[in-house]
């Protein structure tokens, strides 16, 4: 297998896990979901690059890991702010 068809692959998996992840998020209505979820499979993907002796690739995952993490994690802030923001303002009528 040619590499530019190996690349073609993972940009294409990668593509339908993030679209699967965002309509789970939304099914599921959980905000941030799915950037956990994806936080959690570069970890995964970073400690079997690491088992196998590579070191860029999964310490590359490991930072953006990190990323989505914080991602995560504010969407769910905007998120209770949002309806504690709603819920503030129909105690105001």
């Amino acid at each position: 297998m040619s590499p530019l068809l190996g690349l073609l692959f993972i940009l294409v998996a990668a593509t339908a896990s993030v679209a699967l992840l965002f309509w789970l998020e939304r099914k599921l209505r959980q905000p941030g979901l799915a950037f956990l979820l994806f936080a959690i499979a570069l970890l995964a993907a970073s400690a079997f690059g690491f088992r196998a002796g590579q070191r860029l690739i999964p310490a590359l995952f490991c930072f953006q890991a990190v990323g989505f993490l914080f991602s995560a994690r504010w969407r769910r802030h905007q998120a209770r702010a949002a309806s504690l923001g709603a819920v503030n303002s129909r105690g105001d009528r």
